[in-house]
C-alpha cells in the first residue's frame, strides 16, 4: 500500500486533534492544582498518560510515513507540530505524579539535498548486422547469453535493491498504520470497560441502600409481629377472665 499525501494530511489532522486536547488537558490541569490547590485523580494522571503516549506514537507513525518519499513537502510542517509539543511537554516538566521526559520526541526530517546532476559518458559502438550478429550467436551457442553495455554495470542492481527497499518500507508504514487502528480500537473499548466499571459501581451502591431498606423493613415487621403477638394474648387472657 503506498502512502499518499492525502493519507498524511489525515495524520497530521488527527495529531492536531490530540495536540489540541492537550492543551485543555493542561490549562485544566493547572488551574486544579495552582487555583484550586487539589490534587490530581488517578484517572486524571491515566489519561494525562494515555494522551501522550498516542500523541508519541502517531509522531512517530508520522515520521515513518514522511520519510518514504514526501519530505519535501511535509517536513517543515512535521517540525512545527513537533516544536509545539516539544513546548507543552516542558509544562509538565514539575509535574510530580507524570514523568513528562518519558513522552518526549525531538526527531525531525531533514528535507534531501538535490541531486547533483552528472553527465554520462556516451559510447558510440560500430553498427553491426542484426542477422549477421544472431547466426553468429547461434553457431557459438551464446545466443540470449550477451548482456547489453552499460556505462555503471552496478546501475540495474542498485534500481532493483532500491524498488525492494521501497517496497518493504511501504509493507512496514501499512503494518504501523494497522497497530494504529488497533490502539485506537483498543482506547475505545477501554473508554467503554471504564463507563461501564463506573455503571456498575453505582448500580452496587443502590442494591447496598435498597439492602439496607430492606433490613429496616424486616426488623419493623418483626416488631410488628411481636406487637400483635403480645396483643394477641392480652386479647386472650381479658376474654378468659
Amino acid at each position: 500500500m503506498t502512502i499518499t499525501q492525502k493519507d498524511i494530511r489525515a495524520l497530521f489532522a488527527k495529531l492536531r486533534s490530540f495536540t489540541d486536547q492537550l492543551q485543555a488537558t493542561l490549562e485544566e490541569r493547572q488551574r486544579l492544582t495552582e487555583t484550586l490547590k487539589l490534587t490530581p485523580s488517578l484517572d486524571d494522571n491515566m489519561d494525562l498518560i494515555n494522551l501522550l503516549a498516542k500523541i508519541k506514537k502517531s509522531l512517530q507513525y508520522l515520521h515513518l510515513d514522511i520519510s518514504t518519499g514526501h519530505a519535501d513537502q511535509f517536513a517543515t510542517q512535521f517540525a512545527t507540530i513537533v516544536d509545539s509539543y516539544t513546548e507543552q511537554l516542558a509544562v509538565l516538566s514539575k509535574d510530580a505524579y507524570v514523568d513528562a521526559h518519558e513522552y518526549e520526541y525531538t526527531e525531525k526530517i531533514t528535507k534531501p539535498e538535490a541531486p547533483e546532476l552528472t553527465t554520462k559518458k556516451l559510447v558510440r559502438f560500430k553498427d553491426y548486422n542484426t542477422d549477421d550478429d544472431n547466426m553468429r550467436s547461434q553457431l557459438m551457442g551464446t545466443q540470449g547469453q550477451i548482456k547489453p553495455y552499460r556505462d555503471d554495470p552496478e546501475e540495474a542492481d542498485s534500481q532493483s535493491l532500491n524498488s525492494v527497499d521501497t517496497s518493504n518500507r511501504e509493507m512496514f508504514a501499512q503494518h504501523q498504520q494497522q497497530l494504529l487502528q488497533q490502539d485506537e480500537n483498543l482506547d475505545a473499548l477501554h473508554e467503554s470497560i471504564r463507563v461501564q466499571h463506573s455503571m456498575g459501581r453505582n448500580i452496587n451502591d443502590e442494591l447496598d441502600d435498597h439492602l439496607i431498606l430492606l433490613n429496616d423493613l424486616e426488623r419493623g415487621v418483626d416488631d410488628s409481629g411481636s406487637r400483635l403477638g403480645r396483643a394477641s394474648l392480652r386479647l386472650k387472657d381479658f376474654r378468659t377472665r
